[in-house]
């Protein structure tokens, strides 16, 4: 006598705990603001910071945004394996760093850029392993490297925060203009590998100047200027949270409805009270 198996059932829609994570996630991956984290910290508007950035300091942070992006992807490269308990130690370490950076002002966060990177994608690493990614996998590893774009707003957008999934699709066309497979970009020197750092650092830019801009203000000494790194890790840590968290449910329930779910909440989120 044989027994028929039930037919696997696919929900229509996520289960309440889930969509509650996913409503979280949407919270981080579209609304994250370091500007308005700062603001709020200082007490004070960016503006006044950003004018006393000299053209030639932003030049520098230019570069110290594209060496610090490089570094990370040779660390991405190489080993993306968390320590346990990775994010209170890295966070400590980078406040230490801000804090010193912070006698130098706007200028020691040029130096202090690539190590402080170094230290968050290490973290973000850990934020990913622990909702379930295998760091072995390409497709995680750029993950980690897109929270640096993610956490950014758009410049192309006056400052408005670009949809996660149109976000996404942008990286993936900048990174196909760059000649090749996404594998190429850890080839060592390739096109790919120089068009996904440079993608990433148009975005990951704009929230290092405001970091700039926030030191330049003349209450921040070396106190702030750790507090400020604070912020910094504190803010594209929720990011990645809300990255992994949804990269988990789609991996459960698949990508098509774990997106139709996203569309839902931001539509109830934007809607009119």
């Amino acid at each position: 006598m044989s027994h028929a198996h039930p037919a696997l059932v696919v929900p229509d829609r996520l289960p309440p705990e889930d969509v509650a994570e996913l409503r979280a996630a949407w919270l981080r991956l579209e609304r994250p603001s370091f500007a308005a984290r700062t603001s709020h910290y200082l007490g004070a508007p960016l503006e006044a910071g950003f004018q006393r950035l000299a053209p030639g300091l932003r030049m520098r942070l230019e570069k110290a945004t594209d060496a610090a992006l490089e570094r990370a992807l040779d660390l991405a490269v190489t080993s993306l394996t968390p320590l346990p308990a990775s994010a209170a130690r890295h966070r400590a370490m980078s406040v230490g760093l801000g804090a010193a950076g912070g006698f130098f002002g706007p200028a020691g966060l040029v130096l202090e850029l690539p190590m402080t990177t170094v230290l968050l994608l290490r973290t973000i690493a850990d934020t990913a392993r622990r909702e379930g990614e295998d760091l072995d996998a390409l497709d995680a590893r750029l993950a980690c490297l897109e929270i640096f774009a993610l956490g950014s707003p758009s410049p192309a957008d006056d400052a408005a925060e670009t949809g996660f999934f149109e976000l996404r699709a942008a990286l993936a066309v900048e990174l196909a203009r760059g000649g090749g497979p996404l594998t190429a970009v850890w080839g060592g020197g390739s096109s790919a590998a120089s068009a996904l750092v440079q993608a990433l650092a148009r975005r990951f830019g704009v929230v290092v100047s405001q970091k700039a801009a926030a030191r330049a203000v003349p209450v921040v000494g070396a106190v702030t200027a750790a507090g400020l790194n604070a912020l910094f890790f504190e803010h594209y840590l929720d990011v990645a949270r809300g990255q992994f968290v949804r990269r988990r449910l789609e991996r459960r329930w698949g990508r098509m409805l774990v997106a139709e779910e996203y569309a839902r909440i931001g539509a109830a989120m934007d809607a009119p009270s």
